[in-house]
C-alpha cells in the first residue's frame, strides 16, 4: 500500500479543550513583544517569501528563538540544516526511502549536543548519543504545507526504524503556515499510525505565533512521546497498515 492512501485514513487531532487557553501565551509570552516579533515583521517585509531560501529564513527566526530558549543546564537544543538520509528499505511497506532532510532538531545532555553540533554525520551513527537524544524532522516548502506530508511523514518513519523509536514527530511548514504530526510505531506488527493538527497559520497580525511556538516547545521537549499533552483525536482511525 503506498503512503498517500496509507495517510487517509489515521487520525487527526484537536487542540486538547482542557488546556489553558493561554498556556502557550505563558510560555512564550516574550516572543509578542521581544525580538522574535520584530524579525517576522522585517522578514516580511525585506524577504521574497515565495521562493524555498525566502521561507527558510521565516523558519530560521522561530526555530532559533524556540531552541535557545529552550535550552538549560541539563539538556541543550541543536538545529542541523540538510541531513541526508540513507537509502532505507521498509520491507513492511514494500517501498524505500532516502533523501535530505531541511531540519532535524534535537534535544539532549550537553555532552550529546555538542558532538551533534561539531560533528552531525558521525554523531547520528553513535547509539549512544542516539538515545541520549530527543528528535524531530521538519521539512519547509514555499507552497502549501499539506502537499508535502507524504514526505515528511515517510522521512519520520524511516527514522524511526533507524534510531529504534517507538515514535518520531516532525512538522511541514511554509514559514507562514505549520502542520504537525506524529508518526507512532504499532507495538506488535510493522507499520504504525501518522497523527496530524490541521494547518496553523501565523497570521498577519501574528495571532498564530505564541501557540506555534508553544507546540514547537512540546514537539522538540517530548519528540519521544507518543502520548500527546496538548492535543487530542478527534477521529478515530481505520485498522490501517503502512
Amino acid at each position: 500500500m503506498t503512503l498517500c492512501t496509507w495517510l487517509c485514513s489515521p487520525d487527526r487531532l484537536a487542540y486538547n479543550e482542557h488546556i489553558p487557553p493561554n498556556w502557550y501565551r505563558v510560555i512564550w509570552g516574550k516572543a509578542l513583544k521581544g525580538l522574535t516579533k520584530k524579525q517576522i515583521m522585517n522578514i516580511r517585509k525585506y524577504v521574497a517569501l515565495k521562493t524555498e531560501a525566502g521561507c527558510h529564513t521565516l523558519i530560521d527566526a522561530l526555530l532559533l528563538h524556540v531552541v535557545s530558549n529552550i535550552s538549560t543546564s541539563q539538556a541543550t537544543g541543536a538545529i542541523i540544516l540538510e541531513t541526508h538520509i540513507p537509502a532505507t528499505l521498509l520491507e513492511f511497506a514494500q517501498t524505500s526511502y532516502g533523501g535530505v532532510v531541511d531540519y532535524k532538531i534535537v534535544l539532549g545532555e550537553t555532552w550529546a549536543q555538542k558532538s551533534i553540533v561539531q560533528l552531525p554525520t558521525f554523531a547520528f551513527m553513535d547509539k549512544e548519543i542516539v538515545n541520549a537524544l530527543m528528535c524531530n524532522i521538519y521539512e519547509a516548502k514555499p507552497e502549501k504545507s499539506c502537499a508535502a506530508l507524504p514526505q515528511a511523514v515517510m522521512a519520520a518513519v524511516v527514522q524511526a526504524e533507524r534510531f529504534g523509536f517507538k515514535t518520531f514527530r516532525g512538522l511541514v511548514t511554509t514559514g507562514e503556515e505549520w502542520l504537525f504530526f506524529v508518526y507512532n510505531k504499532y507495538a506488535t506488527r510493522p507499520g504504525g499510525t501518522v497523527h496530524w493538527l490541521l494547518p496553523i497559520r501565523l497570521e498577519w497580525d501574528l495571532s498564530g505565533l505564541p501557540l506555534i511556538l508553544g507546540l514547537l516547545f512540546d514537539w522538540i521537549q517530548n519528540g519521544r512521546e507518543g502520548k500527546l499533552r496538548f492535543c487530542t483525536s478527534c477521529q478515530k482511525p481505520g485498522d490501517v497498515e503502512q
